[in-house]
């Protein structure tokens, strides 16, 4: 950037903003004032929030370089004026504006409530209430409440009768809220300044004659890298997009691992908020994975966009958009090899992706020979408020079971899908690819038959007949029969069946010879 922006506040009714030339020895050009009691800057410098009236808790957005405002006081919901805008701060590219605001409209216990808000379409995403906190905690009107400089972490000093702690949180954008990070922190003072970095790694406290300083979470976890793409726009910033995923490879096909998993497509239109912005997009990825980079700038009538990526902070790949997509790998070593399969024995793997509902989904890998052999089989998929990462499970089949069955099922009726988030699943056997399938392909589940009896997918409801023989096992016959009289896995050996697949009303029969 060749212009540097500043943002001072000279008094508590007016803040001033300031530019500077880069390579010249002039002094700093005032550019604009605006009124308002508090400010906050992106990273950049194009962005300033300014809180232009406390008693309403009104914020407006100001583009620096366009002299350009707009208001967000909608974003914040100020419960008929008892919320009181105690800090906030802008991401580094000025696209999200975090505040934190408190309320004593409950009595002598303070709620403190942290709201995220996009600047460009001015809506809130999300907001988080705190407390009800001790007013004990309250030293010369400071609530006692830190954000990190881009606005992406928080640190509360808890007040309790027994103890004074700090809790740190994080907002996650996938999850469009905020999560906490460990366990409370011991330590802390009332008064006592305090402060926490971007992504909650690092969390400081002021002691008397110390600073304690807590490593509360790395940067990424053990196994897995810190990835960033960093995007200079130009004048033209609409015209560009861009896409980037996480992969491994299963003999020639790659597959998605759903760790890293990002896009924009026309994000950046916006020109009053994003041209000859820096955009950085971060995070953690598996070290065993390599990323595909999609980018496309249609309009280089401004030049072509550069893009930059980075792992651990050390630059991978450099290069320029152009007007066709171009699709770039960086990493080669991501070849899924976890188990070493011998004595002739063949490699199968499956590679899943669940959804938002992932107790729903069961499956099971059989060989059609011994039906009562489970080679393969689901766990309990609980818990999970997010598309979760691909899971990769594989085994070791001997080439005597010759021909297998995959069977899956989702209880919910809706596949692996759709409301719910987007999944699916692929089969590979001796690393070739046998079916990709997507959640919505099977709402209730299917059967996937391969191996040395070629491939066959049967799609439909899931059922399985389990039989309690006597002591005559052998005047025991049942099958299962569809609306159309068409019979499914008709048998009379004395054994529990394997999952069938069956498309329309059927009905089970059974028949004891001897009654």
């Amino acid at each position: 950037r060749r212009e540097v922006f500043v943002a001072a506040g000279i008094d508590s009714t007016s803040v001033n903003i300031f530019s500077h030339t880069l390579a010249s020895t002039g002094a700093w050009q005032p550019v604009n004032s605006v009124p308002g009691s508090m400010f906050a800057m992106s990273g950049d410098g194009r962005i300033l929030a300014v809180l232009s009236d406390s008693a309403t808790a009104q914020i407006t957005i100001h583009t620096v370089q366009t002299n350009t405002t707009r208001d967000t006081t909608g974003n914040i919901d100020n419960q008929n004026g008892t919320l009181v805008v105690q800090d906030m701060k802008l991401s580094f590219d000025g696209s999200h504006l975090t505040a934190t605001l408190y309320s004593t409209a409950g009595g002598d216990d303070i709620v403190l409530t942290v709201a995220v808000s996009t600047i460009t379409a001015t809506t809130k995403v999300s907001s988080m209430s705190i407390g009800p906190m001790s007013r004990r905690a309250i030293s010369s009107g400071f609530l006692p409440a830190a954000l990190s400089q881009d606005g992406s972490s928080l640190a509360v000093l808890i007040d309790s009768p027994s103890s004074t702690t700090l809790r740190a949180y994080r907002y996650r954008e996938t999850l469009r809220g905020w999560e906490q990070v460990g366990d409370d922190f011991p330590g802390a003072s009332l008064g006592a300044p305090f402060g926490i970095s971007s992504e909650a790694s690092v969390l400081a406290s002021a002691q008397r004659t110390s600073i304690n300083v807590t490593t509360l979470t790395p940067t990424c976890p053990p196994g897995t890298l810190s990835y960033r793409v960093s995007i200079p726009l130009g004048t033209k910033p609409g015209s560009v997009s861009w896409s980037l995923q996480s992969f491994r490879t299963i003999g020639n096909t790659t597959v998605p691992t759903g760790l890293v998993d990002k896009s924009c497509n026309g994000c950046y239109a916006d020109e009053v908020n994003f041209a000859s912005a820096l955009i950085n997009e971060v995070g953690c990825m598996s070290s065993d994975d390599c990323l595909e980079l999609s980018v496309t700038d249609t309009d280089t009538s401004d030049g072509q966009t550069p893009f930059y990526v980075f792992q651990d902070e050390q630059i991978v790949w450099s290069g320029d958009a152009g007007t066709s997509r171009q699709n770039i790998t960086i990493g080669s070593q991501c070849k899924l090899q976890t188990i070493q399969c011998t004595g002739g024995n063949i490699p199968f793997t499956l590679a899943l992706t669940l959804d938002h509902a992932p107790s729903e989904t069961s499956w099971s890998l059989t060989p059609n020979n011994a039906p009562n052999t489970t080679l393969l089989q689901s766990e309990n998929y609980t818990g999970s408020t997010m598309i979760t990462p691909t899971l990769f499970k594989e085994v070791c089949v001997p080439p005597s079971m010759g021909c297998l069955n995959f069977a899956i099922a989702d209880t919910g009726s809706d596949g692996i899908c759709c409301d719910v988030g987007r999944g699916g699943y692929k089969l590979f056997y001796n690393d070739s690819l046998v079916v990709s399938r997507r959640g919505d392909d099977f709402p209730t589940g299917e059967r996937v038959q391969f191996g040395s009896c070629g491939t066959t997918i049967t799609t439909g409801l899931l059922v399985s007949v389990a039989v309690q023989l006597d002591n005559d096992p052998s005047e025991i016959s049942w099958y299962l029969e569809d609306a159309t009289g068409v019979r499914h896995d008709e048998t009379s050996l004395p054994a529990n069946t394997t999952a069938t697949s069956v498309t329309s009303t059927t009905k089970l029969f059974s028949e004891d010879v001897n009654g």
